[in-house]
């Protein structure tokens, strides 16, 4: 893991098993651990995932996810064993990192990305694929569950990220896009940090840039989330809902191309930049603030 190793600024992160947490105190940035141990820290990210507990700690965010209804079967196979086989061979022969997707019977579908080991993710099962499910030895089921989007992503000294603040469907491939956007977005708004000399300092340093990241994340992730709730050719099932967290004079995507467009033409660093710079803007103009 990059956040574990020496290169790059500040400490490398320590990674501490069989921890589980029982508890978050937003106002103090204390967790509390399942053996009655806590920890400190000046700010809490609440990155664990779609059945967060740090999401309880904030108004409004605890509601459970939902299922919906439909489900996708996940296992690997070893690459090797596929190009043994001369029915499946063809497939990811020569592929070294593709991905491929094959549209079975109702339109379901099956995607793989051949490396090492061969991932297959299968939405609503079919049998149209017989060479992939006799090598299917480990099935893992992977119910498809919805959140809709909450209204707040932190409180205090405690802030959301991930799939904690924003789970989606698969439908957009943007789950781990959007989580990778709110850890560039985070680490560029709690870069420059003035001296923090007083507690009341650091209260309001981490308020003004957990209101800054929330700017520049929120609505663009809530929309992610709505556009995943269907295809690349199914706008018009979204479009009401998605309308709520558009720009001024933007439009919903209404085909694949207008989609990928909006879905990998955006700029988070350069959005989270501009956030930061006039959050140091105004501190300068502000008398009796602590200057970056």
């Amino acid at each position: 893991m990059l956040a574990t190793q020496d290169d790059g600024l500040g400490e490398p992160a320590k990674i501490h098993l069989k921890s589980e947490v029982t508890g978050i105190d937003p106002s103090r940035g204390t967790i509390t651990f399942d053996d009655a141990s806590s920890h400190t820290s000046d700010l809490v990210i609440g990155a664990d995932g779609i059945h967060s507990l740090a999401a309880t700690f904030v108004p409004g965010c605890g509601k459970p996810a939902t299922a919906t209804g439909f489900s996708a079967f996940r296992f690997l196979v070893p690459t090797d064993e596929l190009l043994a086989d001369e029915e499946t061979s063809p497939l990811v022969d020569g592929k070294d990192g593709n991905v491929n997707i094959f549209i079975g019977r109702e339109g379901r579908r099956l995607d793989g990305t051949y490396q090492q080991n061969y991932p297959i993710f299968l939405t609503n099962a079919n049998s149209s694929t017989p060479g992939f499910w006799r090598k299917a030895h480990d099935l893992k089921l992977w119910k498809l569950l919805y959140r809709e989007p909450i209204p707040k992503w932190y409180r205090q000294r405690l802030v959301l990220i991930g799939d904690a603040a924003h789970p989606m469907l698969p439908h957009q491939g943007q789950g781990g896009a959007q989580s990778i956007e709110d850890g560039a977005a985070l680490g560029i708004l709690f870069s420059r940090l003035p001296p923090l000399t007083t507690a009341d300092d650091l209260d309001k340093t981490i308020a003004e840039r957990l209101q800054g990241f929330e700017s520049v994340r929120k609505d663009r992730a809530s929309l992610m989330q709505i556009y995943s709730n269907a295809g690349q050719d199914e706008s018009e099932k979204i479009r009401e809902e998605a309308m709520k967290f558009l720009k001024k004079g933007a439009t919903v995507p209404a085909n694949r191309d207008e989609f990928l467009q909006s879905n990998f033409g955006y700029d988070v660093v350069k959005d989270s930049e501009r956030v930061l710079g006039d959050l140091l803007s105004m501190r300068t103009r502000t008398p009796g603030s602590p200057r970056a």
